[in-house]
């Protein structure tokens, strides 16, 4: 009859060391990839920036009227205008469209730095729909469920709401007849609106007049 020191032999041989030795080639694979996927979802994912035709730009900056110009050149310097630092996009598109009136080159510019991420629209743009003014109302806003929706005026019943009527063939013929992007220009670190250029760009020579429009178009910001 076996004593009690060949049972203890017997049991002991019963899980061999090879076993245990295998168990842990298999968890230490496991636990590595494990880790590789952790940091791969927490390492952020790189930006895929999307490239749109110029012609595609000019619509939705309401500059179709430069579509037909620019066919056979929209491909050779759309690229150019995706690369170049900000500051540079205005310029590069006054050399090569000379054709552009100078606040429509801006106005361009400006759709480029947003289609690129330089320039986000905030606060009031979220939700823009154009529109005329209503009932004396610069800028209306209109609540649906959780949405905010406003409603810009037409630049030219903006001038006429600051008795300014006269001065609308000015902001016309510079190209800067478009309110909302004039909004957008103030909200602009690189294409700032300011009294130089309404001075120098759309011919408006009296300082007090220049600096009502200024002050109404920064208050427009936060309205």
């Amino acid at each position: 009859m076996p004593n009690d020191t060949q049972r203890i032999e017997e049991k002991t041989t019963i899980v061999p060391p090879v076993q245990t030795t295998k168990q842990t080639e298999l968890v230490a694979p496991v636990s590595t990839d494990f880790a590789i996927r952790l940091k791969s979802l927490s390492e952020p994912v790189p930006k895929v920036l999307t490239r749109r035709s110029l012609n595609v730009l000019l619509e939705e900056a309401r500059l179709e009227e430069y579509e037909e110009k620019i066919t056979g050149l929209s491909s050779r310097y759309t690229e150019q205008l995706y690369s170049l630092p900000a500051r540079e996009v205005e310029g590069y598109i006054k050399k090569h469209f000379p054709f552009f009136k100078i606040g429509h080159a801006r106005r361009l510019a400006l759709k480029i730095l947003e289609e690129r991420g330089d320039y986000k629209r905030q606060g009031i743009f979220k939700y823009s729909k154009p529109s005329t003014m209503e009932e004396g109302q610069v800028i209306k806003k209109e609540s649906f469920a959780e949405e905010t929706y406003v409603k810009f005026p037409t630049l030219r019943d903006w001038l006429a709401f600051l008795k300014f009527p006269n001065y609308y063939q000015n902001f016309y013929d510079a190209g800067y007849e478009d309110y909302e992007y004039l909004i957008m220009m103030m909200c602009s670190e690189h294409y700032l609106l300011n009294d130089m250029i309404i001075k120098n760009d759309i011919k408006i020579t009296d300082a007090d007049h220049r600096n009502k429009i200024l002050l109404r178009l920064y208050q427009g910001i936060f309205m």
